[in-house]
This record gives C-alpha cells, structure tokens and sequence, in this order.
C-alpha cells in the first residue's frame, strides 16, 4: 500500500502552500532552535523579534529589521504556539538562556513601576501589571513543553487562586482565575513569597480596573521546583 503524502497543497490561486498552519509552524520552529544552537548569541534578538510579549523592544527594532518579514508578521498571532514548539528542540543552553531573557526583562520592569507611577499615574501601572504576569506564564507553558526540566532546576511552578470575602465577586473571580506561573527562586519559600506579591499586585490592579475596590486576595495553592520527581 503506498502511504506516500504530500505536506505541500495548491490553492486557487495556483500557489502552493502547506496542507495545515501546524506544519508550516512546526517547520519554522525547528529551523529556528537548529539555528540558534549553532548562533546562541542570536537568542535575545529573536526573542524580541518572534515573541511580541517584548512589545516596546520590537518597535525600537523595526527601524532596524525588515518590518515585512513574513515570519514575523504571520507570528503575531501565533508566537506562544510558536514557542512551545521551538523550546522543546533548544539546547540546555537555550533553555535555560530563553527563560531567563524573559525573567530579567519582567524583573526590569516590574521595578520601574514607581517610574511609572511618577509618569503616567495608576492606570499606567496597573496596566503594566497585568502585562507582567504574561511573561511569568509564559515561562511556566515553555516548562511544560521543555524534554529536559531536570536542567531547570531553580525554577519553580506556582498554582494560585484568588479569593474573596464578597460573596458579589464570585462570578468575575470564577472568570479570570490567576494563571499558573513559574520563576526562578533560592527555594520554595522564597518561590512562594514572590509569586504571592506578584499576583497579589495583579489583583490590586484587577480590583481597581473591573471591580471598583473590593477586597481581593491571592492565595498560593501549590510549589513544585522544576526537575524534582
């Protein structure tokens, strides 16, 4: 039985494409970790360019990069999917250098907010906030998809929830549940002080921005060190 198939389709228009976006996306991603084996030093820069969370660096870059790189432009949409499939062919290297570039820009701007707060007042830091807690999830999704987590020993996986003590707020806490995050950390109760504070400032910044302020609180359910059996 012949079970030859082709990844490759024509369209209406007479050109040919891949047969499923996950292909093309798979294709690109594993390119790109081959790439960056071999060229470490590019990380940062194709960090910046392929995952939009460093969105203010990117803009800066555009003056220098072509802004029409097809790429990019069809990565927009898709970069965290794109992601979690190059991490998991990076080298330990890579793996570890990806999660600390995003750790060290969150920790940059996450101790500017006083900056901000002179600057552009509450709202301004409030919405960065929330901004911030991406890049954390982010970490924790690139974990998950990682082969070889006994090399990322320091990092840990934080499950939080929020609670309230009113009662009127329980729909809107059942619809934005705090995200699962992950950060480096000397030990669990260190991981879990941080991610306390972290969250905490996401619900301040959630209870000024949807709820007026009512009393939210965010409570660490979990702390599991990346690696550990």
């Amino acid at each position: 039985m012949n079970t030859e198939f082709s990844l490759l389709e024509t369209r209406a228009d007479g050109l040919q494409g891949f047969v499923h976006d996950t292909i093309k996306t798979f294709l690109a991603a594993r390119h790109l970790a081959i790439h960056l084996n071999a060229h470490p030093y590019n990380l940062e820069d194709h960090l910046t360019l392929y995952a939009p969370i460093f969105p203010q660096r990117a803009d800066v870059l555009d003056d220098h990069w072509d802004a029409k790189d097809p790429l990019r432009l069809y990565l927009l949409e898709y970069w965290t999917e794109f992601w979690s499939w190059v991490m998991p062919h990076l080298s330990v290297e890579n793996g570890r250098n990806t999660l600390k570039i995003i750790w060290n820009d969150f920790d940059r701007r996450y101790n500017h907010t006083e900056t901000e707060l002179q600057l552009g007042g509450q709202k301004l830091v409030d919405k960065h906030t929330l901004e911030l807690c991406e890049y954390l999830g982010f970490c924790k999704d690139l974990i998950d998809v990682y082969p070889q987590k006994k090399e990322l020993q320091g990092w840990y996986i934080i499950e939080a929830a929020e609670d309230s003590y009113d009662d009127n707020t329980q729909d809107f806490l059942q619809q934005n549940p705090l995200p699962s995050i992950a950060l480096p950390a000397e030990n669990k109760d260190e991981a879990c002080q941080h991610a306390r504070i972290i969250l905490q400032k996401k619900l301040y910044a959630l209870r000024r921005e949807e709820l007026g302020y009512l009393y939210l609180i965010a409570q660490v359910m979990d702390v599991q060190q990346v690696g550990d059996e």
